[in-house]
């Protein structure tokens, strides 16, 4: 026996004619309304969130293009960012260069500061030392003067 002559028969015996045979069909057919339901509320539920997640898709796919757009050598006569990292690094490498430069003149100026300060401590003690010979001299030959 097919199927198509197996439902026949059965459309046959059953014939709904009363509230209780269309209770009992109800009953008999709630398992498959409930899960037809069930499909239709899960096919809603994913074709929403397909619709989202195709927009945040959008969205990151945006992203990933202006920074692949940023990133490689591609577009024209734009500055990207490759090239302004190269910039940076030769900028860099110049004001490295000069603070070493600049750190041997400071250093160098240090160490003439240090002997012109050395120089003048020892003619300031040397004038010290000439004006006591030269007090010294005088109250040898003067005495009663008054101190200088």
């Amino acid at each position: 026996m097919t199927l198509a002559e197996v439902l026949h028969s059965a459309a046959e015996q059953f014939d709904p004619s009363d509230g209780i045979d269309l209770a009992g069909m109800l009953i008999v057919a709630a398992p498959a309304i409930i899960a037809a339901i069930g499909t239709i509320v899960v096919g809603v539920i994913t074709v929403r969130g397909q619709k989202k997640g195709a927009a945040r898709a959008g969205k990151i796919d945006a992203k990933t293009n202006e920074i692949h757009e940023q990133t490689v050598n591609d577009h024209g006569m734009k500055s990207n960012m490759r090239d302004d990292i190269d910039e940076i690094r030769e900028l860099v490498k110049d004001i490295s260069d000069r603070q070493v430069d600049q750190g041997r003149d400071i250093r160098g100026l240090r160490k003439d500061v240090g002997e012109l300060r050395g120089e003048d401590r020892t003619a300031a003690e040397a004038q010290r030392e000439f004006e006591r010979r030269v007090q010294a001299a005088f109250r040898r030959e003067h005495p009663e003067a008054p101190p200088l």
